[in-house]
């Protein structure tokens, strides 16, 4: 009997330090949360720890491309003129995510597409003002997947020494006719980070 009761007792004890750890590593993976800026270029840029969560939103070949040290660069440039325009940002957007807030998800990232355009409509003029005998070719990739929005718009120098690669939102109404798609990015982004 005594043996019996020492038996039922290792038991519990194992199952019960095994539920406690199990519980720990899922309250610790639940309080791991990204900043605005890490969510910002892991949802608009696919890089980061936030980019690899969404594979619903990025294939493969596409994430290659975002990965690259001048798309990386880029996507550090944006967040720097974007914290420039509005200091907030960032914050507000990690609120949004985190409180399951899409439509203001939406709406911040809505903003931020148009800075972005701004900048690559500015990069397209540098690039047009060029003499001929530096003149940039443009190469402009339209890689719009069902769930992928982004132009992809690289600059190459004939010399092949200047590389510009810019990557711009195309996530505002004008430039994308399938809201559904959008809002399903969207609400994949929030589910994944929360």
């Amino acid at each position: 009997m005594k043996k019996a009761f020492l038996v039922f007792l290792s038991v519990v004890l194992v199952t019960t330090v095994f539920l406690v750890k199990q519980q720990e590593s899922v309250a610790q993976a639940k309080q791991l949360e990204y900043s605005g800026e890490e969510i910002f270029k892991g949802f608009v840029f696919a890089q980061g720890e936030v980019g690899k969560q969404l594979p619903e939103v990025f294939n493969k070949a596409m994430t290659d491309k975002l990965n690259t040290k001048q798309a990386k660069a880029f996507a550090n440039q944006v967040v720097a003129d974007i914290k420039k325009e509005d200091a907030d940002f960032f914050d507000n957007l990690k609120k949004a995510v985190y409180s399951k807030d899409a439509l203001k998800v939406d709406e911040l990232l809505k903003k931020a597409g148009q800075i972005v355009e701004e900048k690559v409509e500015a990069a397209k003029e540098i690039a047009a003002s060029k003499d001929d005998t530096s003149r940039v070719q443009a190469e402009l990739v339209n890689t719009v997947d069902t769930a992928n929005y982004f132009y992809y718009v690289s600059y190459v120098a004939a010399a092949g020494t200047l590389i510009l690669i810019i990557l711009a939102i195309d996530i505002t109404p004008i430039a994308i006719s399938d809201n559904v798609d959008r809002e399903m990015a969207i609400r994949t982004l929030v589910d994944e980070l929360n």
